[in-house]
């Protein structure tokens, strides 16, 4: 069993945030009616906000120079309901880019993806947020050598969060209009078992099997 536990702490799953927060300045968001392309949040960062990356298997914090940006949008609006107070967008994606940061840290791109899945949810004249699943396209080695992730696997899904104030919209209307608050982009990598920790577990579960036997006679 103890082999066996040490496999799955091999193989754990780590995640590394891109997170970023609006200090200063105004980053408009805005979700549109049903059949219309995007709701759109950011660009962040540059002179508008900070963007960091942690990681969840180390104690490291990376502060993207100033200039980096996060930026995070979805195309292709499925469903728009505008009340008085709540307004429920629901996007469906596409092919095309959909959640980006870049930094002179990395040379240009840090990681990118596409195919955002997600809805938007605001309240009027308060916050709101969207959530969604994206694509992953594109890590920068950079990144991931900085966390010591360069031989990990990267998941091809990633996650997107943001959350905006000051919402506003006509009851009733097409679009809405906010200032983003904050957010986040994940990615999930896998670290690739080591042979000797795959010699390990085979001979664990020849251990055990052989056990089964014994109790079976």
């Amino acid at each position: 069993m103890a082999l066996l536990a040490t496999f799955t702490t091999a193989a754990m799953a780590d995640a590394i945030t891109f997170s970023f927060s609006v200090t200063t300045g105004t980053v408009p968001t805005i979700a549109n009616q049903f059949g219309s392309p995007s709701l759109t949040g950011g660009p962040v960062g540059g002179g508008a906000g900070s963007v960091t990356v942690k990681d969840t298997n180390t104690a490291l914090t990376l502060f993207l120079p100033a200039g980096s940006t996060g930026s995070i949008q979805s195309d292709n609006n499925v469903f728009y309901s505008s009340g008085a107070t709540t307004l429920v967008a629901t996007y469906g994606g596409s092919g095309v880019t959909q959640v980006q940061v870049t930094s002179s840290f990395c040379g240009g791109v840090c990681m990118s993806g596409t195919t955002v899945l997600g809805s938007y949810t605001a309240f009027r004249g308060s916050g709101g947020g969207f959530g969604g699943v994206y694509a992953l396209t594109f890590v920068s080695p950079a990144i991931l050598a900085f966390f010591g992730d360069s031989t990990n696997v990267i998941s091809p899904d990633g996650g997107v969060a943001f959350t905006t104030t000051n919402n506003s919209w006509t009851p009733g209307g097409t679009t809405s209009s906010a200032l983003l608050g904050s957010g986040t982009i994940t990615v999930q990598t896998t670290a690739v078992p080591e042979p000797s920790t795959m010699v390990l577990l085979g001979t664990g579960l020849l251990g055990l099997a052989g056990v089964s036997r014994r109790f079976l006679r």
